[in-house]
């Protein structure tokens, strides 16, 4: 359902070819958007459950006309990655950022991550053992590592990425809410003890942290999760700016951007059909992207 749904939402309006490149570890499944400049900073751009490239490249749309270059990568799904969100190795985002930074003309010092739901876990987790990401932004986030996303079935439950070959610890689905909607399965075991293993360690980043949440999010409770992002670096003393826009009324997934008002319209026009999938208003999910895709380049520009 929810990779039905972004597939609605997104307008691709440019396209390049896949690049694939064999490494160690695994092979890259990427697009590269380079601006027209000589010497710029980078994004890498990380989707969620959805899979795919689509979130980056509508990044790219609009970050190449202000002189960042864009890398979307998908880390799921395609061939030669794994076919389901589940133990994808952390190894795979740290070669992507090494490639990343010794693309032409990127500025390997201004470096910083986009990313959304699902994708935020991994986003953190980069930036938490890697202290040259600038500025990580998870939109729709989560403080913890899950329990997979695999469509196949969940009979037998596994962490959704691995590190040195080991499953990192995670927290299970509940089901003791019920099956619909998706929120249920996450706010049952926030209830219980959470396993501090499970926890992302982001007080060891050196990023700025930006955190975008809403309030009636339906597939899981991202306003819960970046409070507590929030509350665990004020507890740790966290020496970087952290800042978090939550939006009471809107739900998942807001963090759409858009390169022209015409853009706009046609995602809101689609968000119509959808929006209760995602949780909360239109009008709160059309005030939520606007000010977040307009606050998130606002914060770019300070890495510069």
């Amino acid at each position: 359902m929810k990779s039905l749904i972004y597939s609605v939402i997104f307008l691709i309006g440019i396209t390049h070819a896949v690049q694939v490149q064999d490494t160690k570890t695994s092979a890259l499944v990427y697009e590269w958007f380079p601006p027209k400049s000589q010497k710029f900073p980078a994004v890498l751009v990380l989707g969620g459950s959805e899979g795919g490239l689509n979130f980056g490249q509508q990044w790219a749309k609009v970050l190449t006309q202000k002189g960042f270059g864009v890398m979307a990568l998908a880390y799921f799904g395609e061939p030669c990655l794994p076919a389901q969100l589940e133990e994808v190795p952390l190894e795979y985002f740290q070669s992507a950022l090494s490639k990343l930074k010794t693309l032409p003309g990127v500025d390997g010092n201004h470096i910083s991550v986009i990313s959304v739901s699902k994708g935020t876990e991994a986003a953190l987790l980069l930036a938490s053992e890697d202290k040259s990401i600038k500025l990580v932004v998870a939109a729709s986030p989560s403080h913890a590592v899950w329990q997979s996303v695999n469509r196949e079935g969940y009979a037998t439950p596994k962490s959704s990425w691995t590190k040195d070959g080991l499953p990192l610890p995670f927290l299970l689905y509940d089901y003791s809410r019920g099956y619909y909607p998706i929120v249920n399965f996450y706010l049952g075991a926030m209830e219980k003890q959470i396993d501090e293993k499970t926890i992302i360690p982001m007080e060891n980043s050196a990023a700025v942290v930006i955190l975008l949440s809403g309030g009636q999010d339906q597939f899981w409770p991202s306003t819960a999760m970046a409070n507590n992002i929030e509350h665990r670096l004020k507890a740790k003393e966290y020496k970087y700016d952290v800042k978090h826009l939550d939006f009471p009324d809107a739900g998942h997934g807001f963090l759409v951007p858009f390169a022209t008002e015409e853009d706009k319209k046609q995602i809101i026009s689609k968000m119509n059909n959808v929006i209760a999938h995602f949780g909360g208003t239109i009008d709160a999910f059309k005030e939520a992207m606007t000010k977040s895709v307009e606050f998130v380049l606002s914060q770019l520009e300070k890495t510069k």
